[in-house]
């Protein structure tokens, strides 16, 4: 394959586009999972049940908390319990892990714009994600939201969490543990892009 190449190339379910100037990474190919085909994002999406997990004694009160290998790379941590949580309601329980959408971004784009309520890091964080990630591989990334309503509650991945939620959401990379950095490991070099020169034919990461 060779490196002044132009067109995006699929090798073994990884999407390898090249440099792309007009988006800030004139100097590295990037790496991505291939687009999620439709019976793939069947199958990605998953419901679960918040009240129906694995409880642990937490720091004043109950701690509830189950993990789901998402479409084989990213563990997903969904926990609800102590002291500051919100009540779940049976509406509030029935939580989907699934493909990111473009409604999604836009759903997600008007709190964080809020001026009241307002998260521009997250805002900023979303934004490149959106500008610097190749087409549709942009939507292989995972969202927490609730099944009635389709509400946004988390990007775990790119370190996004919506407010108030009734749980909290944690993000590691399969080959990973949540102690080796921040949940948002996918976004780490995304977030980089542009701000240091790579030699041509570099290779940055963003699965």
């Amino acid at each position: 394959m060779s490196v002044w190449s132009t067109q995006a190339v699929n090798v073994a379910g990884v999407l390898f586009s090249p440099p792309r100037s007009t988006k800030g990474i004139p100097y590295c190919w990037t790496l991505a999972r291939q687009p999620v085909s439709r019976s793939e994002q069947k199958a990605a999406s998953i419901v679960i049940d918040a009240n129906n997990q694995e409880t642990e004694d937490g720091s004043g009160g109950d701690v509830k908390r189950i993990e789901h290998l998402w479409d084989q790379r990213f563990f997903i941590r969904i926990q609800h319990g102590g002291p500051s949580s919100t009540p779940l309601t049976m509406t509030t329980s029935q939580l989907l892990i699934r493909p990111l959408a473009m409604d999604d971004v836009r759903q997600v784009n008007h709190p964080l714009e809020s001026q009241e309520h307002g998260d521009y890091e997250s805002r900023d964080r979303l934004e490149a994600w959106m500008a610097q990630v190749p087409g549709k591989s942009r939507f292989t990334i995972p969202v927490v939201s609730s099944v009635e309503g389709n509400k946004v509650l988390s990007l775990p991945t790119l370190g996004i969490h919506l407010h108030p939620s009734p749980v909290t959401v944690n993000s590691w990379f399969k080959s990973r543990t949540p102690q080796d950095g921040q949940d948002s490991m996918t976004f780490a070099t995304a977030r980089k892009y542009g701000e240091e020169a790579r030699p041509a034919g570099a290779a940055t990461d963003v699965s």
